[in-house]
Order: structure tokens, then sequence, then C-alpha cells
């Protein structure tokens, strides 16, 4: 999954970047995790973009189930938007 998203400070600022994703667990319940994607320092009036790939694979430590599951972008410790996303069973 890729999604992008933009950054623009009014005034110099020093910024941690995450995103979280609410999973759907294999009881139907969701648990949340949190991904870095950077610390940054902004100058004032300044712009910056990001584009993030997420990867689905199955691994050791995380399955992925069917169901709605969540991506939020977190920037300082708040969070700024929330979208929702669909994954689909295999067949």
């Amino acid at each position: 999954m890729s999604f992008s998203f933009k950054i623009e400070s009014k005034k110099a600022i020093k910024l941690r970047l995450e995103y979280a994703i609410d999973y759907v667990k294999a009881n139907g319940k969701r648990n949340c995790k949190i991904f870095q994607i950077s610390e940054i320092s902004l100058n004032a009036n300044t712009k910056k973009s990001y584009t993030k790939r997420h990867s689905f694979a199955d691994v050791s430590t995380r399955k992925h189930y069917p169901g709605i599951h969540s991506l939020t972008l977190i920037v300082n410790g708040t969070e700024w938007g929330t979208l929702d996303f669909e994954i689909l069973a295999t067949k």
C-alpha cells in the first residue's frame, strides 16, 4: 500500500513524523502498531512531501486478516487524520 502527504511549516519547527495502522486481529478486534517516518527540522515557510509504502505480506510476527483497517498520520504525538481501508480475503 502506498500513501503520501505534505507538511508545511509557518515557522521553524522540529517534527517527529509517524503513522499508525490499526490491524484487524483473528478475533475481529483491532491492534495498533506505530511506525516512524522521520525526525526533521523545518525552516519557516517550508514544504516537504512524503510518499510511503507499507507491505501487507505476512511475516513471522504478523499475520494479516480481512476486514477494515485504519491508517493514521501522527505529527509530534498528535493524530492528524485517519483513513480506513479494507483487506480482502485471499482465495
